[in-house]
């Protein structure tokens, strides 16, 4: 089965949390974890073997989209959260502190290659 996903971002971070997002919330209740995902961004498609299981959130609006999405247990590291923690707990309460952040600044490859275990 072939699932697709458009999304259209100006930059990787968003479309990563996106993915991660979009992979894990699946409409179809026939969906199985060998299922292919496609992701067509800015005109290029690229397809994922599976679902995607872990991401990497930049920034406050972000990582709210991934925290409303259920997705805490997937978000394997964070950056740019200082500006928008306060308001994150509000919402979120306690997970927001328990979040792993890389960086305070949007991210480079390094911060995201540094946040996987």
């Amino acid at each position: 089965m072939n699932r697709t996903i458009t999304r259209v971002a100006p930059t990787l971070a968003p479309v990563t949390v996106l993915l991660g997002v979009a992979a894990g919330c699946g409409t179809e209740s026939d969906a199985t974890a060998s299922d292919t995902v496609t992701v067509t961004n800015c005109g290029a498609e690229v397809t994922f073997d599976q679902p995607l299981d872990r991401l990497f959130a930049n920034d406050g609006g972000m990582i709210a989209i991934a925290l409303a999405a259920g997705a805490r247990d997937k978000m394997v590291a964070v950056s740019a959260l200082a500006r928008d923690k306060d308001v994150l707990r509000l919402e979120y309460g306690p997970q927001v502190d328990t979040l792993d952040e890389v960086a305070t600044e949007p991210p480079t490859l390094e911060n995201i290659v540094g946040g996987q275990t």
